[in-house]
């Protein structure tokens, strides 16, 4: 892939990542400006799926409550893992669907954490009145539909080799072999 491609490819990643940011915000910011936490409901589909207002000072299903220190050294953590794991698999086409995931799941990550930061605790508002599903926000969308697909990714369309593409012990050459990192390196020099 060329360079311009490759800084082509960096910016549509991170004006993705800004759109799904900027989504998330939207979305918290009417619902924050148009309805009181814990009181105003709106029926979207009857009873089934409502917008409901709550603050959800921890992560999915209320975990980790009131330690919001700890989840912004969690969301460093993870985007630290998530820079690495690109820096090991870009720009190869094998791995577009773990690519896009991972910008899903850095735009859904900043959303929340812009949240915690700002207000101390995360706008939800999304409800599945008649599974009595957890509150979630857009954000949430963004960071949970592609850890699964991920993990469906991982089961049944890549190998253990691309596992070690992604941790960064091999690579995946253009003949579609894979080779130990350190054995490519020592070859190229």
């Amino acid at each position: 892939m060329s360079k311009q491609k490759k800084i082509l490819s960096i910016i549509l990643a991170l004006v993705s990542i800004g759109l799904i940011v900027l989504a998330d915000q939207y979305s918290k910011y009417v619902v924050i400006q148009n309805m009181t936490p814990y009181v105003d409901e709106i029926d979207v589909i009857g009873d089934y799926f409502v917008i409901y207002h709550i603050w959800n000072t921890g992560t999915a299903w209320g975990l980790f409550a009131d330690r919001i220190p700890l989840l912004l050294v969690i969301t460093v953590i993870v985007f630290l893992l998530l820079t690495y794991v690109f820096k090991n698999i870009a720009f190869q086409k094998r791995y577009r669907a773990i690519r896009y995931c991972m910008i899903m799941i850095v735009g859904g990550a900043i959303g929340n954490l812009i949240d915690r930061v700002r207000l101390g605790h995360v706008t939800d508002f999304l409800y599945a009145k008649v599974i009595n599903f957890p509150i979630f926000n857009v954000a949430d969308i963004f960071v949970t539909l592609p850890v699964i697909l991920l993990v469906i990714l991982m089961i049944f369309y890549y190998t253990g080799d691309d596992f070690d593409v992604v941790i960064g012990e091999k690579v995946l050459l253009e003949d579609g072999t894979y080779k130990d990192k350190k054995e490519k390196k020592s070859q190229d020099n």
